[in-house]
């Protein structure tokens, strides 16, 4: 029995160390250009300024007047780990009159060595080298993305993840010539820049010359910097997704695209199907806003099969393929019968009232034309189930969901009112469900209306808002994006105050649709009437944050092709204004007949993919745990020795 258990011992602890080192990923970070590699900056002159790494590019050159001058910036990841944010720069932006140019250029990333270089170039007679364009090429990327020089001779331009074994360059041309050239820099574009009052040279601080592209005063601490802003991955698969990561010192509002978000934080956009451009612009105290932009580039050619690029009618409906198909959101869907709308009237559906006040609320909803013909939405309401009120049309531009709400007023305090949402086109007219909410018995300060952010943060239909000014954050998610007759769907809803106040008296109220029957909750009463389930989340202190489960199963009302949506609504009142302000989020599904089913290997199929450890000491430790486990069963076999 020793001799077993002995051997048993052993064996379990080689198993165990074995799996610990499969399991912890390798350490070894990301590096820049080993030895052996191109020089990191090069430059050539006259007709010698290719993209392609060839004898064009050396580390000297001559040049002539009225010529122009080629500065090659060269990167190429050769570590075992993803750098991640990746930024090249270059110096100077203007140099002159002057015999020599001297360029200097360096690639960096918050995970990887600085990699610097320097270049230069005699001229023939003394001229002024002054900057025209770039342009930055990730990869096989051949067409080039123009760099602006605010970001290249600024912060620098970042280029967000260079993954292991990737390699890219940028390639900016300069001027040789006397002739004024009419350049705008920042301190000398009548601009202030930087938001501290003052523009131009000499009279901002933070410049040195005319032709200095760069207002900020490193010494003004009340200025509002951008510091980091960059995409990860940089390069995705046509309908994929990016993570936008930014950081800023001295803002206080932010936005990206348009949409605003905290001044610091992450987030997922897409998805893409074409390569595109993000552009952060943030400002302090309402002054000019700073910029910076991030590139992300789509390869369009997939070599994988999938249903919705098999030139295959795999659903039967006589269409295939994206974006032919209805059922096919992206070129690798493998799925053609996602999304399959069956009736091609329009939908309606009704979402929770907000900024509920004495005499005034918002009233919410979604609409989807299912057409690409005009079609128009609003909401009818009164204090009966006939409504008798109803509000002013609204064009609805896209044939998608469409987020529409109107504030409605002249309610009577404490009073009962009911409201639907209408949608129209040629294809008929669509009734949401019937929503009810009671006008507010006291005096409610109500602030403006929630920013809606409608950028998809998984690859779920799954909206996030966040209250103007983005003093909270609400997500409401579900694993699957569809649901079947029968089936159970679990909602995760999480909110963060992403604020730097209290957020007080604050209710998050659930809603569900009528296609789902209500199981349990993790937190809060249950209405039945209303679907909803609500919470008094009291105050939510400085970074608080808090999350929900409801479990629900798909009933039989649920239409086949029709969209089902989970509404989150959190009421709070703002502790500097004392006004009541909301934030919204929701989660769309199709209904489906193509059920979703768990695709997950290896340990995830038995459950097990939370249950093992994710870092050598936790490896360690279940190793530790079952040492235990195995000297406990020695004990109790000398005792039946």
């Amino acid at each position: 029995m020793r001799k077993i258990m002995k051997n048993f011992i052993y064996t379990t602890l080689s198993a165990m160390f074995g799996l610990a080192l499969m399991a912890t990923p390798a350490f070894a970070g990301a590096e820049f250009n080993n030895p052996g590699e191109m020089p990191t900056v090069t430059v050539s002159t006259g007709t010698c300024q290719q993209v392609q790494i060839n004898g064009c590019w050396q580390p000297t050159a001559t040049g002539s007047a009225d010529g122009t001058i080629g500065v090659h910036i060269f990167y190429h990841n050769t570590g075992n780990s993803a750098a991640q944010g990746t930024t090249i720069r270059i110096s100077p932006q203007v140099q002159g009159p002057t015999t020599s140019a001297s360029f200097s250029g360096s690639v960096s990333a918050t995970n990887a060595p600085t990699v610097s270089g320097s270049a230069s170039v005699s001229i023939t007679s003394s001229q002024t080298v002054t900057f025209v364009d770039a342009k930055w090429y990730p990869g096989a990327y051949s067409a080039g993305t123009p760099v602006s020089g605010s970001d290249l001779f600024g912060g620098g331009f970042n280029v967000g993840t260079v993954q292991a074994g990737d390699y890219g360059k940028l390639v900016a041309r300069f001027k040789i010539s006397n002739t004024i050239v009419n350049t705008v820099y920042q301190c000398n574009d009548n601009i202030d820049n930087d938001g501290d009052g003052l523009n131009n040279y000499p009279n901002d601080p933070g410049c040195s010359s005319p032709t200095d592209n760069d207002e900020y005063d490193n010494n003004n601490t009340g200025q509002c910097y951008i510091d980091t802003f960059y995409a990860s991955p940089t390069n995705v698969a046509s309908g994929g997704y990016t993570t936008l990561y930014w950081n800023t010192t001295g803002c206080d509002y932010v936005t990206i695209d348009g949409v605003t978000y905290p001044v610091d934080g992450s987030g997922s956009f897409g998805p893409l199907y074409s390569s595109r451009s993000y552009q952060i612009r943030a400002n302090r105290n309402g002054g000019n806003f700073v910029t910076q932009t991030a590139y992300v580039s789509v390869n369009q050619i997939q070599n994988t099969t999938y249903q919705c690029n098999d030139n295959i009618d795999n659903d039967g409906d006589g269409l295939n393929n994206y974006p032919n198909d209805p059922g096919c959101s992206s070129y690798t869907d493998d799925s053609e019968y996602n999304q399959v709308i069956t009736n091609t009237a329009p939908q309606a559906i009704t979402t929770n009232a907000s900024s509920v006040g004495q005499t005034t609320a918002r009233l919410n909803g979604l609409a989807v034309p299912n057409t690409a013909y005009p079609t128009t939405a609003w909401f009818e309401w009164g204090t009966t189930g006939a409504f008798g009120n109803r509000t002013s049309s609204q064009n609805v531009t896209t044939n998608t969901s469409t987020y529409i709400s109107d504030t409605v007023s002249g309610l009577t305090a404490g009073t009962v009112y009911y409201y639907r949402t209408v949608v129209q086109n040629q294809n008929g007219t669509a009734y949401g469900d019937t929503v009810r909410f009671q006008a507010q018995r006291g005096t409610v300060i109500v602030n403006n209306p929630p920013r809606v952010i409608t950028r998809v943060v998984t690859q779920r239909d799954v909206v996030v808002a966040n209250s103007a000014p983005s003093l909270l954050e609400l997500r409401v998610e579900n694993i699957y994006d569809r649901m079947c007759i029968g089936g159970e769907m679990n909602y995760t809803v999480t909110y963060k105050n992403v604020s730097n106040q209290t957020l007080q008296n604050a209710v998050l109220r659930i809603n569900h649709p009528k296609e789902l029957t209500f199981i349990n909750s993790s937190r809060g009463d249950y209405e039945v009437v209303d679907r909803t389930v609500t919470i008094a989340l009291g105050d939510i202190p400085v970074g608080g944050t808090g999350t929900v489960q409801v479990s629900a199963r798909v009933n039989s009302s649920a239409v086949i092709g029709n969209l089902a949506v989970t509404t989150a609504t959190v009421v709070y009142t703002n502790t500097t204004t004392r006004a009541q302000e909301d934030a919204i989020a929701y989660s769309l599904i199709t209904v489906s007949n193509d059920c979703p089913t768990n695709n997950n290997l290896g340990a995830s199929a038995f459950g097990l993919s939370s249950f093992f450890p994710q870092t050598l000491l936790g490896w360690l430790l279940l190793i530790l745990v079952i040492l235990a486990l195995i000297v406990i069963g020695r004990q109790i076999a000398k005792k039946k020795e």
